[in-house]
């Protein structure tokens, strides 16, 4: 009866979105998740029965915690999006912290503009402190200070893709993935001998950027090459920047595998202006404050890469790497910043059938140094951590159409802290060590209801430990920026449902809900100290791709953050720099042979204002549109470039004045105004 009064819709997708139904039904907890999953469904089986699809062309993501092996994108078993090297070329953004703002979930927290410096950002209602780990080729790249890194470090020549990984993702990757994790591929060799990119670009306010990226391959040696400047006055006062970036990355294959030698290379100078009043704010937006900060960072990072498939299907992953981050910043105080680290991760990917069953059983471990220290009027901060890790994980197909993925890692990490006391509270020092267990365990259910389309459902348990500053602060006003080196580790349970299809041309996408109980998350209480406090974060993230011909396309995502605390003295009310809703939008044009003209829009509603813990004050929000029109001839490219198109004053990153220090009150951090840039790309 079902089959005749939806002639259109064929028995077979019929009884997939009731198979599925009754697989979610079986678990309770699940139910409240059934609406919205039971429309995506829907939507997806019509398309199915009405959509002639195109030729599909897989994107793959990666599937362990080195990238050595992948999985194609609508078997992975989570909430996943690729920014692929073509789609990085055609968009308007000059760094990565750009390119990002466009994916759900994300929150970028500029506080000039054009990701200088080192800026905080997040996935899943994280954004105040960190929560989400970055990754360069499996290299963890997040300041041991901060838990933020200097996104402008990688400039976007370097890179080949972007795989961002929404959710708890702490059984591969570890500390810090509570939010999600970001992993930055950079590009590879070519299959010639020698060929190449080189671009420059000049822009409004004294910008200019040049890149040149080499790469060839000849028998058993391949090699990549690419350096990259960039300099920009700013757009308000006291803003300007300076950097320089360089990788190299040689590889030689043998009869006993590959060996990939890394090094990066970033050196950056810049400036970051004060917030204003709102006096100020409205008198002159692109003044420079009360203060002038200044911070100089220069980063070498190095790796040695193995990889060597064994006998069958198994392959062997081994990474080795160094780090020499150092920085000297201006502003409250002179601050001098020594940040080494090093470590190694082993792991082997074993595809293998057991019980009649087909498994793919990731195992590895993973060592990890992470010092840090800083210097201020002959006093010196130090933490330093070791982290030892074990995990595992295993993916189960129980039949053509049902998986079920599990893993558990296990990690133990000794820190020393060193902090001496102020002169007026010699109490209030700590020197001593801190020793930390977690089991980070995740299970995921998959349903694949149709080709390269799937539905999952998975439960999740993620850890962030504390970071050196949450544990010391370096200040002369060390009374307004307080530490706690008594602070318990963040940990979060994550319950996770969602579908991707990616098969058809004009309705491709996902959509994921998700709810995480977080346990003694860490936030800034300027009253007293950085404090530990209960959490809940739960939203949606959506995305959809249409090519409704070979010239045009359009992309669009949306994501809604509800993030409060559950207990303590701000029970109930929003964590700050957590936007409500972030809508984005994308629609990509060839008028004809050679052109590419893409626009693209960004919404954020709701941002609550930093130190604003009571809610006290309105939230900010702001529309951006952005656009690149491109003409390529043969082997050059031409194009031009325009950053808030509509020149509007907004911001990203808004504070306030918290009450102990005579508030609450408005601050402002303005956004650049228009920009304007052009350049020219030769391939050779």
């Amino acid at each position: 009866m079902l089959a005749q009064s939806h002639p259109s819709i064929p028995n077979s997708i019929l009884f997939s979105r009731r198979a599925f139904q009754k697989a979610l039904k079986r678990l309770p907890l699940f139910s409240g998740f059934l609406l919205p999953t039971s429309v995506f469904s829907f939507i997806a089986s019509a398309s199915h029965a009405s959509e002639k699809p195109l030729p599909f062309r897989e994107i793959v993501v990666t599937s362990g915690r080195l990238p050595s092996t992948h999985t194609p994108l609508s078997d992975f078993p989570g909430n996943v999006s690729v920014i692929r090297r073509e789609e990085i070329e055609n968009s308007p953004a000059l760094t990565l912290p750009e390119l990002l703002r466009l994916q759900p979930g994300w929150t970028s927290l500029d506080t000039v503009g054009l990701g200088i410096g080192q800026q905080a950002f997040g996935l899943r209602g994280y954004g105040e402190k960190a929560g989400t780990l970055v990754l360069l080729d499996g290299v963890r790249i997040n300041d041991p200070g901060s838990g933020f890194f200097a996104g402008n470090s990688i400039p976007l020549s370097a890179i080949e893709r972007v795989e961002v990984i929404r959710g708890g993702a702490s059984t591969l990757y570890g500390e810090g993935a509570v939010g999600g994790v970001i992993q930055i591929h950079t590009r590879e060799s070519g299959n010639r001998p020698l060929s190449g990119q080189l671009e420059t670009s000049a822009g409004t306010r004294e910008y200019l950027r040049n890149n040149l990226t080499l790469s060839g391959k000849k028998d058993a040696l391949s090699y990549l090459v690419s350096a990259n400047h960039q300099q920009w006055e700013g757009w308000r006062q006291s803003s300007s920047s300076r950097a320089r970036h360089f990788l190299a990355k040689p590889s030689l294959l043998t009869d006993f595998g590959r060996f990939t030698l890394g090094y990066q290379f970033s050196n950056e100078h810049s400036e970051l202006p004060d917030n204003l009043t709102p006096e100020e704010f409205a008198s002159n937006p692109r003044q420079q404050g009360n203060r002038r900060f200044t911070n100089r960072q220069e980063i070498h990072r190095g790796w040695l890469d193995y990889q060597q498939s064994l006998s069958g299907d198994a392959f062997l992953n081994a990474k080795f790497y160094l780090t020499k981050d150092t920085g000297f910043s201006t502003g409250y105080t002179d601050v001098s910043t020594n940040q080494p680290s090093a470590g190694t991760t082993i792991q082997a990917d074993w595809k293998t059938s057991l019980w009649e069953k087909e498994h793919n059983l990731v195992l590895g471990l993973e060592a990890i140094r992470q010092n840090f220290s800083q210097s201020y009027s002959g006093i010196e901060n130090v933490y330093n951590a070791t982290t030892f890790s074990l995990f595992s994980q295993d993916k189960i197909k129980l039949s053509e159409d049902f998986a079920i993925t599990t893993g558990v890692r296990y990690d133990q990490r000794n820190t020393f802290i060193d902090v001496p006391p102020p002169f007026w509270n010699p109490s209030a020092g700590f020197t001593g060590n801190k020793h930390n267990r977690a089991w980070s365990p995740k299970a995921c259910f998959q349903y694949a209801f149709a080709p390269q389309s799937s539905a999952w459902v998975s439960l999740s348990q993620s850890y962030r430990l504390i970071s050196a500053n949450d544990a010391i602060a370096v200040s002369n006003e060390s009374l307004r920026f307080t530490s706690n080196p008594s602070l318990l580790p963040v940990q979060a349970r994550t319950l996770e449902t969602g579908l991707r299809s990616d098969r058809f041309q004009y309705c491709s996408g996902s959509l994921a809900l998700y709810r995480s109980w977080v346990k003694d998350d860490i936030f800034s209480d300027i009253n007293t100290s950085n404090s530990n406090a209960n959490a809940i974060r739960q939203g949606m993230e959506a995305m959809l791709n249409s090519r409704l011909n070979e010239q045009v396309s359009l992309d669009a995502g949306a994501s809604y953050s509800d993030t409060h605390f559950s207990d303590g003295a701000f029970a109930g009310k929003r964590q700050v720099l957590i936007p409500r809703w972030t809508l984005s939008g994308g629609i990509q044009i060839r008028p004809a042979t050679g052109w590419l003209w893409r626009l693209e829009t960004l919404r954020v509603t709701g941002l609550q204002r930093a130190f604003d813990l009571e809610n006290a004050l309105p939230t900010a929000s702001y529309t951006v549109v952005n656009t690149r029109l491109s003409r390529q001839w043969k082997r050059l490219t031409a194009y031009v470039a325009v950053n808030n198109v509509l020149n509007r004053l907004y911001e990203q990153f808004p504070t306030s004045v918290p009450p102990a220090w005579g508030g609450p009150a408005l601050k402002h951090n303005p956004a650049p105004g228009r920009q304007i840039h052009v350049g020219c790309t030769l391939a050779f």
